[in-house]
């Protein structure tokens, strides 16, 4: 049990100090009928408004507490699982906010201690909230590869709750998804049919191998829903709500998450050129190329993302914005990254300011992803003298590609940059 001290008294998380523990609910593996984990969820002080975990960090969040509290939940979790004895052979599933991944938010001595003897003894799982996609594009997937680098899974939560979590999957590449069939049979409009969700992670799943969770299953008949979408793994009240982990539990069953993958390191010319030669070709031709894209772009609808990289701040002239403006309007998610370019370069466009020794501001970059097209547009700099070189005659090296998996990885590149 952790507890948190805060000074003032906002969002009632003030006062001698606030109470954070963990109770555990299984997951199961549907094939056998075996524990394979135990998903770990945070409670605040019993009997309280703020013992939901959604209002304990909403709470913390309006108070500019979320990291410390996110923290101190992540340390009851693993607190209570040595306790009871858990080991690699149980995975340990812990909810984390994306902005909030990192090291301990106290720094006090016993803090590190205790993180250090869970990462050696436990199997973890990191469940990150889908629904941060567009409003949190860039900790979301900078949280997932942090993740990767301790050789943690990164599991994918509250998949489907609504249509732009499904489109943003490729961003996080999860190692599982988690399908939550409450919200997936909701009535409210806003929530797609459990047919759109099932398609949408199925096409997920056959290009990364994801294993799909389903949760929320209470009943036998949603048992056989879980398995019918092809959910691997169950979680829900059909097996038991939310307590103390057992003292005696049966031999786990095989862990059938796969292995976390890895995360991608570098910018959109230097991922897609490393497989893909590149050519040679002035700014006018990329221009043209890029319209073009952008066009394609603003015929897919939604579930499309467009992404691009101006160098300049310039460079996203008047016309160009107002292009940006449209797409934005029926996409997804729409980003725009440059130096001197403002957190939103036009009505629902994300945009980013790059820093002066980041490679991107030597880079051209157009990328489209939607269900059923993708396509990348990968330009580096020559370095022609502007003073000499004509801005249209400029030249680059480039590299078009519609190979899905490079234009996710140039995707993801700009995503963990956005915002």
């Amino acid at each position: 049990m952790g507890t948190i001290g805060t000074e003032g008294d906002e969002a009632g998380l003030a006062d001698a100090g606030l109470l954070v523990s963990a109770v555990y609910q299984p997951v199961i593996e549907l094939a056998s009928g075996g524990v394979v984990g135990y998903e770990a969820l945070a409670r605040g002080p019993q009997g309280g408004e703020l013992e939901r975990p959604d209002k304990l960090l909403s709470a913390a969040r309006r108070a500019g507490l979320l990291a410390q509290v996110d923290w101190e939940c992540r340390l009851a979790a693993v607190s209570g699982a040595l306790d009871a004895g858990l080991d690699r052979s149980t995975t340990l599933f812990l909810n984390m906010e994306p902005e909030a991944v990192g090291p301990s938010a106290r720094g006090d001595g016993r803090t590190p201690e205790l993180w250090q003897r869970a990462e050696q003894a436990l199997s973890v799982a990191v469940e990150l909230p889908a629904g941060a996609l567009r409003a949190r594009p860039r900790e979301l997937v900078r949280a997932a590869d942090a993740c990767r680098d301790r050789g943690w899974r990164v599991v994918l939560d509250d998949v489907g709750a609504d249509r732009g979590s499904l489109a943003l999957l490729p961003l996080v590449a999860p190692d599982a998804i988690k399908l939550d069939l409450r919200a997936a049979r909701a009535a409210d409009a806003g929530a797609p049919a459990l047919s759109d969700v099932a398609t949408a992670v199925w096409a997920e799943q056959e290009r990364t191998g994801a294993a799909i969770v389903a949760e929320g299953i209470e009943t036998e008949r949603q048992l056989e829903q879980a398995r019918g979408i092809g959910a691997t793994l169950g979680q829900g009240w059909l097996w038991g709500r939310p307590g103390a982990l057992p003292a005696e539990r049966a031999a786990a069953s095989p862990d059938v998450l796969p292995q976390g993958g890895i995360a991608l390191t570098g910018t959109p010319f230097e991922l897609v050129s490393a497989t893909r030669p590149p050519r040679e070709g002035s700014a006018a031709v990329l221009a043209a190329m890029s319209r073009h894209l952008e066009q394609l772009a603003g015929g897919l609808g939604a579930g499309t993302i467009v992404f691009a990289s101006f160098q300049e701040a310039a460079n996203m002239g008047a016309r160009v914005r107002n292009r940006y403006r449209q797409l934005a309007a029926d996409a997804t998610l729409v980003g725009a990254l440059g130096a001197g370019l403002g957190p939103a370069p036009a009505v629902n466009v994300v945009g980013a300011d790059l820093a002066a020794d980041d490679a991107l501001r030597q880079e051209w970059t157009v990328v489209v992803l939607a269900p059923t097209y993708a396509a990348a547009l990968v330009g580096r700099d020559l370095g022609d003298d502007p003073l000499v070189t004509p801005a249209k005659e400029r030249r680059y090296r480039f590299v078009l590609t519609h190979d899905r998996d490079l234009v996710v990885a140039a995707a993801r590149s700009l995503a963990a940059r956005l915002g």
